[in-house]
């Protein structure tokens, strides 16, 4: 799980395209690959 630096979301997206988990609150890229 993932916890956003930014907003401290814990909500998160997968973008499997760009390889990417994205914060769903604010966007922020929390990891990519």
């Amino acid at each position: 799980m993932y916890i956003c630096k930014a907003c401290g979301s814990k909500q998160t997206i997968v973008d499997y395209k760009h390889g990417e988990v994205l914060c769903r609150n604010c966007g922020l890229v929390l990891a990519d690959t």
